[in-house]
């Protein structure tokens, strides 16, 4: 697993080929990864979900707002 990983990463951090597709931001790794580790337990419920979406809501608006600064 971990050797996949580490393979994305390589692949995505390598010099970016000629597409038409935006590259991930780093607010959509994140998000997917957070995602995936909620998902591990195999039991996902509405509360769950809530605390994501409120912990990437204020983590990266917080950033984004110091950024504009």
């Amino acid at each position: 697993m971990l050797d996949s990983i580490q393979r994305f990463f390589q692949q995505v951090l390598a010099e970016p080929e000629a597409s038409s597709d935006p590259a991930p931001t780093l607010e959509l790794a994140t998000a997917a990864l957070l995602c995936e580790v909620m998902r591990a337990d195999y039991h996902t419920d509405d509360i769950q979900i809530a605390a994501l979406r409120k912990l990437l809501q204020r983590h990266f608006l917080s950033a984004r707002r110091m950024w504009m600064r």
